[in-house]
């Protein structure tokens, strides 16, 4: 259970933060080219250290039961997912190309950058551990269905791609929970140290995203649509559905933040890889994040009636 209140001040101080992104980015303080390096520290240092930091601080244990509800209830979720997002674009009559960006964007969010430090914020560290046991669909489907989603074919991706240093790093802090093994305390305080700046990169990199929209992206109705069912309409649905089956906080909340989130921000490299048009899917990244900070104070409320 948590208090509405304790959202909307979560959601003021991410907006401040991106706010201080804007800002830099406006400024000239930190360049667009120098997003890059951002963002690779985010997802590459800091999320890493934030996941094991979190998984580590865990006192509470999973039993064999939490863990099979929380992965159903995942799977389940995924499925649905993936027949809405493949049929959903057909009512917006996009073209082939189109199609793909927009059946990715109904089904995969930001996971990384955003959905694991907003969730840390606003449940707390204990909250973690579900989602990563929540987000093994995520990691385990995301390159072969992604591209499937934005080809319309099957393909075969490399074991690079499959393999990124975050989706290492996820499960090894799933297996250092799931085999209880203790790391020295030097290493415990780095990690913690280092995984703290994992919120504050993830807005500030926000903040340098949205200083770049102009007026004329708002114009895109399928933009426009597509953002609110990604970080809305979902996950509200989720959260109702869910809410028939059980009433226990931590099977519903952790998978509906992460539903929450806006598209996933590695669309417009899969796009330019794909050959679909990667501004567009720039445009639906950046749209959708805009929305998601005002959207999350109304997924808050739904959760904090739970």
């Amino acid at each position: 259970m948590i208090e509405f209140s304790q959202v909307i001040n979560q959601v003021i101080i991410l907006f401040l933060i991106a706010a201080i992104g804007f800002a830099a980015g406006k400024r000239g303080v930190i360049k667009s080219e120098q997003k890059e390096v951002l963002s690779k520290m985010l997802i590459n240092v800091a999320l890493p250290c934030m996941l094991i930091d979190a998984v580590m601080s865990t006192t509470d244990r999973l039993s064999s039961r939490d863990f099979l509800i929380t992965i159903s209830i995942s799977i389940c979720t995924y499925i649905i997912g993936f027949v809405l997002a493949w049929y959903l674009p057909k009512l917006l009559k996009l073209d082939s190309k189109k199609k793909g960006l927009y059946s990715f964007s109904m089904l995969y969010t930001n996971v990384g950058f955003l959905g694991f430090p907003i969730l840390a914020m606003v449940l707390g560290k204990a909250s973690v551990i579900y989602a990563i046991i929540f987000n093994i669909t995520y990691y385990l489907t995301f390159f072969p269905v992604g591209f499937y989603l934005l080809r319309g074919e099957k393909t075969r991706p490399t074991l690079k791609e499959m393999l990124p240093i975050i989706t290492i790093v996820f499960f090894i802090s799933l297996m250092l929970y799931l085999l209880k093994i203790p790391l020295p305390y030097p290493v415990l305080k780095t990690v913690s140290i280092v995984g703290g700046m994992t919120l504050p990169l993830s807005m500030l990199f926000v903040g340098l995203c949205l200083c770049e929209v102009h007026i004329s992206v708002f114009k895109n109705i399928n933009v426009i649509l597509v953002s609110i069912y990604r970080v809305l309409l979902f996950p509200a649905a989720m959260y109702f559905i869910l809410t028939l089956f059980t009433d226990n906080f931590y099977y519903i909340a952790p998978g509906v933040i992460m539903f929450a989130m806006p598209v996933a921000a590695l669309l417009p490299a899969f796009a330019k890889e794909c050959n679909l048009d990667e501004k567009e899917g720039a445009v639906i990244v950046t749209v959708s994040t805009l929305f998601m900070l005002f959207a999350l104070p109304l997924i808050g409320l739904l959760l904090s009636m739970s």
